[in-house]
């Protein structure tokens, strides 16, 4: 969509974003607030910076793909994560809702009842306080 059939508000998402991703303090403004800050924040700085080559106005100054690429696959190994908030059960099929876990204990158990919960779906028994046998 070209600028002069846009009504007056709305905005290029890539002209909104520009400015945010070259100013590292801007940066968080435009980071899901979802992520809760569990991310590299070093990681993330670096991933605004090929964003904003990506954006280029000039084609030819975008980095092709592969070099997006050779960008990325070094980000997975900063650790400058923070640590300790929580760690977050993902759902799986049998729509289970995960439950944030505050300790390893906790993650523990979580873990070995996913697992039990599992078995039991695939061979059609039930286990825990619960179950009659």
């Amino acid at each position: 969509m070209d600028k002069t059939s846009r009504s007056n508000r709305e905005q290029n998402l890539a002209d909104w974003a520009r400015p945010q991703l070259k100013d590292c303090r801007k940066l968080s403004r435009i980071m899901d607030s979802r992520l809760e800050g569990q991310y590299s924040e070093t990681g993330a700085v670096k991933v605004a910076e090929l964003a904003y080559i990506c954006l280029s106005h000039r084609p030819k100054a975008r980095p092709t793909m592969r070099m997006v690429i050779d960008a990325l696959e070094p980000l997975t190994k900063y650790n400058d994560m923070p640590v300790g908030t929580f760690v977050y059960v993902a759902p799986t099929e049998n729509k289970v809702s995960p439950l944030p876990i505050h300790s390893e204990t906790e993650l523990q158990r979580a873990v070995h009842s996913e697992t039990e919960l599992q078995r039991d779906l695939s061979t059609g028994t039930s286990s825990g306080a619960n179950s009659s046998v």
